[in-house]
């Protein structure tokens, strides 16, 4: 079975999401100091982790909602496994900044479809 473009992306971003998951990283002190607008950078690194997941789904042969469901899951899931990782913690925050990630992403996508049925439609006149 030949793999489309999309689905090697689709494929490495989800293996990209699990290097994130499960290796430790020594630098996330420094990133959680950053402040941007009274608001940590490692928050805003979790929100645009998760940010492409609806921009994959298309292509992927999965319906809309279970991609969704499959995005928030996975978001959830991915901050859940830290509590059992010794070199990694759970923090709500991470949490939301995930789930959040997978909302956002899902609300441009739809933005972004819904201007692109426009354009379609006004070109049809």
């Amino acid at each position: 079975m030949k793999l489309t473009k999309i689905q090697i992306y689709i494929y490495l971003y989800i293996f990209f999401l699990h290097l994130l998951i499960f290796l430790p990283f020594s630098t996330m002190d420094k990133v959680e100091n950053v402040k941007i607008l009274e608001f940590r950078m490692d928050y805003l690194i979790h929100i645009l982790i998760f940010f492409p997941w609806a921009f994959l789904m298309p292509k992927s042969g999965i319906k809309p909602g279970l991609w969704l469901q499959l995005g928030l899951v996975f978001a959830a899931g991915a901050e859940f496994i830290h509590y059992f990782l010794p070199y990694r913690s759970f923090n709500i925050n991470d949490l939301i900044g995930n789930v959040s990630g997978i909302i956002l992403g899902w609300g441009m996508r739809t933005i972004w479809k819904l201007i692109k049925i426009r354009k379609f439609e006004n070109s049809k006149i």
